[in-house]
């Protein structure tokens, strides 16, 4: 499990498409320790369906964990939400 913000960039950079991964779209998911599709889409890093399909590779190579709440599907990020307990 990646700990840090720049092992989760390795990670991405090492793992993801060259058009999936972005300096943007890492930094989002350590803005708060879940994300949605509407908050990729909101900070203007992709349009729905994209932001879709950028947050299932990130569940894929492990850095966020997908859980549906009602309708909806949010990412938890299990790394930030070690940090914020441990502090």
């Amino acid at each position: 499990m990646c700990r840090h913000p720049f092992e989760t960039t390795v990670l991405c950079r090492e793992n993801l498409p060259h058009k999936i991964y972005s300096r943007e779209l890492v930094e989002m998911i350590f803005i708060q320790p879940y994300s949605k599709i509407s908050f990729v889409v909101d900070a203007g890093i992709a349009k729905r369906q994209t932001a879709a399909e950028y947050l299932q590779q990130l569940e894929g190579i492990g850095v966020l964990e997908s859980r549906k709440v009602g309708r909806e599907k949010i990412y938890l990020h299990p790394a930030l939400l070690k940090l914020l307990s441990e502090s």
